[in-house]
């Protein structure tokens, strides 16, 4: 953001160009990480054994909606992808 509210208004059209395409590769790279990272927490409660699911630790992660957390952080990245294009192309 610093680079984008520093630069940009003084940028030309390449340096804007590349300022979005850093921005659109950074938002797309967060939403496929975060993603991945929860699908893989998911998969690790779903194969827990029986001794720490049985556990009331392992009972209360069972039941953490992930798809939220993963909805939730998608909507969090992207709409931070979209105030730093607007900055950019507001500037």
């Amino acid at each position: 953001m610093f680079a984008i509210l520093t630069y940009a208004s003084s940028a030309g059209l390449a340096a804007r160009f590349a300022l979005a395409t850093i921005v659109v590769a950074i938002t797309a790279y967060g939403v496929l990480a975060s993603k991945a990272a929860f699908d893989d927490l998911k998969a690790m409660l779903d194969d827990a054994v029986d001794d720490f699911s049985g556990s009331s630790f392992g009972a209360h992660l069972k039941q953490i909606p992930t798809a939220l957390f993963i909805g939730a952080s998608a909507i969090l990245v992207v709409a931070m992808g979209v105030t730093q294009l607007w900055a950019i192309i507001s500037a």
